[in-house]
C-alpha cells in the first residue's frame, strides 16, 4: 500500500530504488522529508531520449546528500554537502546533466555523520538536445560515416557517452578541413586508417554566453580517417570538408532569358543574379537550361552545381 503524507507530496514507501517514487522528466516541486525513522527517499525519472536534466533541491535543513544513479545503480553525482537551511528558510541548489536515454534513480538522504531531518522541495526540468548523430559511436569500430563537403553533425558528449567516433573517406589527395562548434570545452583527435594519431587537441571555450567556433586543416593522401570528439559533457557540431572533392564548376553562358551549358548528368544547377536564386537539373547527358527574368547585358550570373560530392564553386558570366 503505498502512503501520501498529508503535509507532503512524496509517495511513501520510498527508502530503496526498487521502492522508488516515479516522477517526470519535466517535475513540479514535490514537498518531502526525511526524518530520524525514514531516512532515504528515492525517486525514478525515465527519460526517452539524451538530453539535459536539470534538478533544483530547496532544502529546510542544515545538511543533506542528492545522488544521482543510472539505471545499474553507478553514481552520476553526489550533492553532499551544507546547505544552512532552516525551518523557515530553505537553500537553494540546482545543477544540470547531460545524460542518455534511459531510466534514472534520485536519491535524497542524510549526510553520513551529520544527522539532519526536515523537509525539503524537489524539482525537475529535461531539455531534449537536436543532436542528430547514430550511436553507437563510441570507438574506431563503430565510428559514424560523416561525408565531407556535405554532411554535419550535431552530436552529444553525456555523462554515459564519453566519447564520439566519425569516419570519413577522402577519395583525392588534399586537403582535410575540420570545422568544429563547441557550447563547453571539447578535446579533438584525428587518426588515420591504423589508428596512427594525426592530431591531439584540447579546445578551450573562451567565452560562456555564446558558441565558439574552431577549425584546422591537415595535408591528407586518399584514405580513410577518424575524427574522435570528447571532453565535457555537452553538445557540439562537427562538419568536414576536402576541396579537392568537390564537383568541377558547370561550363555555361548566359543570354537576357536564360543559363544554359553541361556538368554532370542528372545534377542540380544554381543560378544567382543578386539576391535571387533559380534551379534546375541537367539532363542524362549533363546539358541544362534554366529561365530566368529578362536581364539587362552584362549582368553578373553565378552557376553551380550539387552532385552527392558537394556543391562546386561558382562559374562567373555576364549576359549577353
Amino acid at each position: 500500500m503505498t502512503i501520501v503524507d498529508s503535509e507532503t507530496s512524496e509517495i511513501e514507501p520510498n527508502n530503496g530504488s526498487e521502492l522508488a517514487m516515479a516522477i517526470k522528466p519535466t517535475q513540479k516541486p514535490i514537498t518531502a522529508q526525511l526524518s530520524w525513522n525514514d531516512s532515504t527517499d528515492y525517486y525514478k525519472v525515465k527519460l526517452d531520449q539524451a538530453g539535459l536534466l536539470n534538478i533544483k533541491m530547496t532544502a529546510y535543513m542544515e545538511y543533506i546528500s542528492v545522488q544521482i544513479f543510472d539505471s545499474n545503480l553507478y553514481e552520476v553525482t553526489d550533492w553532499s554537502e551544507e546547505y544552512n537551511g532552516s525551518e523557515l528558510s530553505g537553500r537553494v541548489k540546482q545543477d544540470g546533466y547531460y545524460l542518455e536515454k534511459g531510466t534514472y534513480y534520485i536519491k535524497v538522504s542524510q549526510v553520513v555523520y551529520r544527522s539532519s531531518t526536515g523537509k525539503y522541495k524537489i524539482e525537475t526540468k529535461f531539455s531534449k538536445t537536436p543532436n542528430n548523430e547514430k550511436e553507437p559511436n563510441n570507438g574506431i569500430e563503430q565510428a559514424q560515416k560523416i561525408k565531407p563537403n556535405v554532411q554535419s553533425v550535431t552530436g552529444l558528449i553525456s555523462w554515459n557517452d564519453s566519447s564520439d567516433f566519425y569516419k570519413v573517406d577522402v577519395s583525392k589527395t588534399g586537403v582535410l578541413n575540420i570545422h568544429l562548434t563547441i557550447y563547453q570545452n571539447k578535446d579533438i583527435k584525428i587518426y588515420d586508417r591504423d589508428g596512427y594519431e594525426l592530431l591531439n587537441r584540447w579546445i578551450f571555450k573562451s567565452s560562456n554566453t555564446s558558441s565558439d567556433k574552431w577549425s584546422t586543416s591537415l595535408n591528407v593522401k586518399k584514405g580513410t580517417y577518424y575524427v574522435q570528439i570528447y571532453g565535457n559533457t555537452g553538445l557540439y557540431k562537427l562538419n568536414v570538408k576536402v576541396p579537392e572533392m568537390l564537383p568541377k564548376s558547370p561550363k555555361a553562358k548566359a543570354t537576357k532569358t536564360k543559363v544554359t551549358g553541361t556538368t554532370y548528368a542528372n545534377s542540380k544547377v544554381t543560378v544567382k543574379i543578386g539576391n535571387k536564386k533559380y534551379t534546375g537539373k541537367s539532363s542524362s547527358t549533363g546539358a541544362f537550361s534554366i529561365k530566368i527574368p529578362t536581364q539587362k547585358v552584362k549582368t553578373k550570373v553565378y552557376v553551380s552545381v550539387t552532385t552527392g560530392a558537394g556543391t562546386s564553386k561558382t562559374t562567373k558570366l555576364q549576359v549577353k
